[in-house]
């Protein structure tokens, strides 16, 4: 086993490992003079991770491609990547190409990862093989103090797809961008907000526009923090109207108008964490998939607590305290039928970590006590 077969192998059951997730890499140990359909083989029951994989090193020094020709093999039962090929096609596995770059003393090596079916496309084209320049279309495998490491780009590693083929079936739009969708639900979220606040505090009329703007000010709070995290995460989000969290807080607003009773609930929206890069292989694996709901909407409510605590040291108290009202509210942990919400952020950050909660929620406890007396 090379040195750099060995690094894959290591570093695929450590990220197993640290991830909780079923699986095992490893290389079956091959008798001399005999050849072998692929380097490195992981076993799985999450299709995702049931893979073959084919490793080869060149030293950018001696040439500028990888050739089929001198760095594949062929024997009896045909050129190499016809063996690999028929391998992957018989047995389901997704294969991969991982190819090490000795780029020279002083230089780090680079590693990247080729899915096979391009690999198949060029050599069945009659191409010669891949430049050592195209490798920067594909994924890189993350190295750090000479370690490989799986962890820090797994799901770009195996959704990407590559430049050179045009096949974009995993290309998604901007989180930074939303859609016109998002937009309307954004206003709509902002003034159901506003319309609750206004009745909460009982003001007239007059100040409606300016409660729809802090209204509108709140809502964009949570939801740029979202969108830089997912932005960061390559993933979809989408904001959404809950019908039921909005007629739940207009009947709040409803009931506080009629009866002069300071009373708000705060649950007109909810986000959509989604997109197909990872719904491909992330949702089938319960643990990875809640990690990453995880980390968005601590995001939001992370840049939701910044502004807050602006709006608390600079003294704009109607600011304030919807901030922390809907910090409040948002991190209630309502998923269920017989609860007329849609999941909160707080049903995300419970399944992923309790403790997680417990501090977020005494943290709004704070922000409240601190905002209102």
């Amino acid at each position: 086993m090379t040195d750099f077969e060995r690094a894959l192998v290591n570093s695929f059951n450590q990220f197993f490992d640290e991830e909780e997730i079923e699986g095992i890499a490893h290389r079956k140990k091959q008798h001399r003079f005999s050849s072998q359909l692929c380097d490195v083989l992981v076993d799985s029951p999450h299709e995702t991770f049931y893979l073959a994989i084919e490793n080869k090193s060149i030293k950018t020094s001696s040439t500028n491609k990888l050739y089929f020709s001198q760095h594949f093999s062929m024997s009896d039962g045909g050129h190499q990547v016809e063996r690999i090929t028929d391998f992957v096609n018989r047995s389901g596995r997704k294969g991969f190409l991982a190819v090490e770059l000795k780029r020279g003393r002083g230089r780090p090596r680079k590693a990247y990862m080729v899915p096979w079916k391009e690999v198949w496309r060029r050599y069945n084209q009659g191409e010669k093989g891949i430049h050592i320049d195209e490798f920067t279309d594909f994924p890189e495998i993350t190295r750090s103090s000479g370690e490989y490491n799986f962890a820090d780009n797994l799901v770009e590693m195996f959704t990407k797809t590559v430049k050179s083929t045009g096949q974009n079936s995993f290309f998604m739009r901007s989180s930074l961008h939303p859609t016109v969708e998002d937009i309307q639900n954004f206003a709509l979220a902002s003034l159901i907000t506003a319309v609750a606040f206004t009745a909460y505090k009982s003001m007239g009329i007059a100040e409606a526009p300016y409660m729809l703007l802090i209204g509108g000010l709140v809502v964009f709070s949570r939801e740029i923090g979202q969108r830089m995290v997912a932005y960061w995460m390559d993933a979809y989000i989408d904001l959404e109207i809950s019908v039921q969290g909005s007629a739940t807080t207009l009947f709040a607003a409803f009931i506080a108008i009629l009866t002069d009773i300071s009373a708000i609930l705060l649950f007109p929206l909810t986000s959509s964490f989604s997109g197909e890069k990872y719904e491909h292989w992330g949702k089938s694996i319960d643990a990875i998939w809640a990690k990453r709901q995880y980390w968005l909407t601590m995001g939001g409510l992370t840049t939701l607590f910044g502004a807050w605590y602006l709006a608390y040291v600079f003294e704009y108290q109607l600011f304030a305290e919807l901030a922390s009202l809907f910090m409040f509210f948002q991190l209630m942990p309502f998923d269920y039928e017989g609860i007329p919400t849609s999941k909160l952020d707080g049903a995300y950050i419970l399944l992923w970590s309790g403790f997680t909660w417990l501090i977020s929620m005494g943290v709004a406890i704070i922000m409240l006590v601190l905002t209102f007396y």
